[in-house]
């Protein structure tokens, strides 16, 4: 999958779009694209925690 968002680069990214200093990922409305199925997807939300919540599945 692509990942797109209304702004091409980090640079061009509004403040409104920041949080605490850093990117807020749910304020930039990116998009996933899905060449197999030619579909855009939303992206947003948080999914989970990195190396940790695999570590339940042990």
């Amino acid at each position: 999958m692509l990942l797109y968002t209304k702004t091409p680069t980090s640079r061009n990214i509004q403040r409104s779009n920041y949080k605490d200093g850093k990117v807020d990922i749910d304020a930039l409305e990116a998009i996933a694209f899905d060449p197999y199925t030619h579909g855009y997807y939303k992206v947003g939300g948080r999914a989970g925690d990195a190396f940790k919540d695999g570590l339940k599945l042990k």
